[in-house]
């Protein structure tokens, strides 16, 4: 139901785009249909007269695709980064995973996990493992910053986790409708 509504305002949307030019509706005939005045409605959301181009509105959706972007390159790029050490089980891995108290196996289905992680964010589609691979990386996350916190690192080494939990934050609330589970 939600889609259908969803669809029929973008619908109404479009359709409002469309007749621009023509002059603007008296207000009771807003009053009398319910669609008319929920597309009023929709586009006082996004700062777009009724009868308007939609500048706004395309502003608005832009600015959240663009941070959207950013933030999800950004944060598959660290994660692909991190995945990667781990897979080909460089030294420094292994040293910053013994640094903080757990076992050698560990690091190698961490890896694994977060490069899927990385393909289920960049692939189109799949909604919800997209979810679940930002569900399995807050986990990661926060439990990478708690076990420096915890090994006595303080707040400096726990600083980078923060900051890629801040990316993955901005990945989550910025997505498009069509990356989102409905």
């Amino acid at each position: 139901m939600k889609v259908q509504n969803q669809a029929r305002m973008h619908t109404l949307h479009l359709r409002a785009r469309l007749e621009f030019d023509k002059p603007p509706l008296p207000a009771a005939r807003f009053r009398e249909h319910p669609e008319l005045r929920a597309r009023l409605e929709f586009d006082k959301c996004f700062d777009v007269h009724p009868r308007g181009d939609g500048v706004g509105l395309k502003r608005a959706w832009k600015k959240s695709y663009t941070g959207y972007w950013v933030a999800t390159i950004l944060f598959c790029l660290m994660m692909t980064f991190s995945g990667t050490m781990s897979v080909l089980q460089v030294d420094a891995a292994f040293e910053a995973v013994r640094k903080l108290g757990y076992p050698d196996y560990l690091i190698l289905l961490l890896g694994v996990w977060k490069l899927l992680g990385v393909v289920a964010l960049l692939l189109n589609g799949f909604p919800l493992l997209k979810e679940w691979a930002y569900a399995g990386f807050t986990f990661d996350i926060t439990g990478a910053a708690y076990s420096h916190l915890a090994n006595g690192d303080g707040w400096v080494s726990a600083i980078a986790p923060l900051v890629f939990l801040g990316l993955l934050a901005a990945s989550y609330f910025l997505r498009p409708e069509s990356r989102r589970l409905h």
